[in-house]
């Protein structure tokens, strides 16, 4: 549930629907955000069922055996994941677990490419087969059947596909490539002047109901770009928007990197988050961006710093292979690296390092 302007009230009210933190976070993040950087969330929270403080490994060992996939224990349990994961026995807690891939082959992932006309539309629509069929280095022969994407739209194509559609914003969000093409050559006009006019409809209520939909600027921006721009022009894009993330200022005191468990490996590397985050967040900015993207994630650092987290994570960045994901918050700073390009990575955030406990 996201609403426009949470408040105290509002928020404990939506708590109460919750037995756990974890489920609280899971089905209304605006409300736990909200609470979170408020303040308040021991509070409206003080309701709920406490998580298991005394793990040991059999009791870890017996909760990891009601699933099938890491994903699941830590989405489901998280404390206990935590727990296996800070005492190094997540290996043999979840030994009899199925791996990302083992349910993916060469021919599924043929089956699966065989749905796009693109691969940049693979990627995104199916980033874990997109990157085992990288792994197995099958990219360019299951994706031979798929347009290039450079170069092949003209004049007469791009008419062509603009009249399978009603509206300009159904032309923008399902034939993306055709209607930049016709963006940039200023043909746009003339090539939608059979559709609907969307113009005019947008007003203060309506661009806000839009804007709930969404947990970011970005996307909101990406997604919904009439009602984005008109709130921009008319001067009320930040009250509209005061529900996301993204207004939530940073600290910029924390420095962390996660390994993407569900993309496997690009060209024999594991593949990296890096990101920056507040020590009063605490591990937040990671959930919501693993949630958002479906993956499975492992935690290999998160460091309070005694500087700009974000010179670190600049550095950082410059590091490894830049893997081009896209369609959610923080997609651009995946890097796949090597054992030693993460070697120097901790070597870059060390010296700055406070050596304190993050919370979950």
């Amino acid at each position: 549930m996201k609403r426009y302007n949470w408040s105290l009230e509002l928020a404990k009210k939506e708590a109460k629907k919750y037995t756990t933190k974890i489920d609280f976070r899971n089905n209304s993040y605006s409300a736990y955000s909200w609470a979170h950087r408020n303040n308040v969330i021991k509070d409206i929270c003080s309701h709920m069922k406490p998580l298991l403080k005394s793990w040991s490994l059999e009791l870890v060992q017996i909760e990891a055996l009601k699933y099938q996939y890491k994903k699941d224990f830590r989405k489901n349990s998280l404390d206990a994941y935590s727990w296996a994961h800070k005492n190094k026995v997540i290996d043999i807690v979840c030994s009899h677990m199925k791996s990302g891939y083992t349910d993916l082959t060469v021919q599924k992932a043929k089956e699966e490419a065989l749905k796009y006309k693109t691969k940049k539309d693979f990627e995104n629509g199916s980033p874990r087969v997109y990157f085992y069929a990288h792994s197995k280095k099958i990219i360019d022969e299951i994706c031979s059947h798929m347009d290039s994407g450079r170069g092949i739209w003209n004049f007469e194509l791009v008419k062509k596909e603009a009249s399978k559609y009603k509206t300009r914003k159904d032309f923008q969000e399902n034939s993306k490539g055709a209607y930049l093409y016709a963006f940039r050559s200023n043909i746009l006009d003339e090539i939608c002047s059979h559709m609907d006019s969307c113009r005019g409809i947008w007003n203060f209520e309506l661009t806000q109901k839009e804007a709930l939909k969404y947990e970011s600027k970005k996307d909101f921006e990406r997604d919904s770009c009439g009602a984005y721009c008109f709130a921009y022009r008319n001067g009320y894009l930040d009250e509209v928007c005061n529900h996301m993330i993204d207004n939530a200022k940073t600290d910029n005191d924390v420095i962390y990197i996660w390994k993407a468990i569900s993309l496997g490996k690009w060209n024999d590397k594991d593949i990296y988050k890096i990101g920056k985050t507040s020590a009063r967040l605490g591990k937040e900015r990671i959930y919501f961006v693993a949630n958002e993207a479906n993956m499975q994630v492992e935690i290999v650092l998160i460091e309070k710093v005694n500087c700009k987290a974000s010179n670190l994570e600049t550095e950082i960045l410059r590091m490894g292979e830049k893997i081009n994901l896209s369609g959610f918050n923080g997609a651009s700073d995946f890097r796949a690296f090597s054992k030693n390009d993460l070697k120097k990575a901790f070597e870059i955030v060390e010296p700055y390092m406070k050596n304190i406990n993050i919370r979950d």
